[in-house]
Protein backbone atom coordinates (compact mmCIF):
# COMPACT_ATOMS: atom_id res chain seq x y z
CA UNK A 1 0.00 0.00 0.00
CA UNK A 2 1.39 3.40 -0.94
CA UNK A 3 1.56 6.40 1.35
CA UNK A 4 -1.16 8.10 -0.72
CA UNK A 5 -3.44 5.09 -0.21
CA UNK A 6 -2.77 5.09 3.53
CA UNK A 7 -3.57 8.82 3.73
CA UNK A 8 -6.78 8.23 1.77
CA UNK A 9 -7.81 5.45 4.17
CA UNK A 10 -7.07 7.64 7.20
CA UNK A 11 -9.06 10.53 5.73
CA UNK A 12 -12.05 8.19 5.43
CA UNK A 13 -12.02 7.47 9.17
CA UNK A 14 -14.30 9.30 11.58
CA UNK A 15 -12.67 11.95 13.81
CA UNK A 16 -12.89 9.52 16.75
CA UNK A 17 -11.17 6.77 14.76
CA UNK A 18 -8.49 9.19 13.59
CA UNK A 19 -7.83 10.17 17.21
CA UNK A 20 -7.65 6.52 18.23
CA UNK A 21 -5.16 5.87 15.41
CA UNK A 22 -3.10 8.92 16.42
CA UNK A 23 -2.87 7.69 20.02
CA UNK A 24 -2.01 4.18 18.86
CA UNK A 25 0.81 5.51 16.66
CA UNK A 26 2.25 7.55 19.54
CA UNK A 27 2.22 4.53 21.83
CA UNK A 28 3.84 2.33 19.19
CA UNK A 29 6.57 4.90 18.54
CA UNK A 30 7.32 5.23 22.26
CA UNK A 31 7.26 1.48 22.77
CA UNK A 32 10.34 1.22 20.55
CA UNK A 33 12.18 4.24 22.00
CA UNK A 34 14.95 3.13 24.39
CA UNK A 35 15.33 6.62 25.93
CA UNK A 36 11.61 6.73 26.69
CA UNK A 37 11.75 3.25 28.21
CA UNK A 38 14.69 4.26 30.41
CA UNK A 39 12.89 7.41 31.61
CA UNK A 40 9.72 5.43 32.34
CA UNK A 41 11.74 2.87 34.31
CA UNK A 42 13.41 5.69 36.27
CA UNK A 43 10.05 7.24 37.13
CA UNK A 44 8.59 3.91 38.20
CA UNK A 45 11.62 3.32 40.42
CA UNK A 46 11.13 6.78 41.96
CA UNK A 47 7.50 6.04 42.80
CA UNK A 48 8.36 2.65 44.24
CA UNK A 49 10.98 4.36 46.43
CA UNK A 50 8.35 6.81 47.67
CA UNK A 51 9.65 9.81 45.71
CA UNK A 52 6.59 11.41 44.17
CA UNK A 53 4.19 14.33 44.44
CA UNK A 54 0.57 13.87 45.46
CA UNK A 55 -2.21 15.73 43.68
CA UNK A 56 -2.45 18.05 46.68
CA UNK A 57 1.31 18.74 46.53
CA UNK A 58 1.06 19.69 42.87
CA UNK A 59 -1.97 21.92 43.47
CA UNK A 60 -0.13 23.71 46.31
CA UNK A 61 3.02 24.18 44.18
CA UNK A 62 0.93 25.48 41.28
CA UNK A 63 -1.00 27.92 43.49
CA UNK A 64 2.22 29.22 45.03
CA UNK A 65 3.76 29.72 41.58
CA UNK A 66 0.67 31.61 40.37
CA UNK A 67 0.78 33.82 43.47
CA UNK A 68 4.47 34.61 43.00
CA UNK A 69 3.92 35.49 39.32
CA UNK A 70 1.24 38.07 40.20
Amino acid sequence: MSLAEIKHEIAALSPEEQEELRRFMIIERLRNDSAWKAELDRRIDDVRAGNYYTKEDLERIHAARLASDS
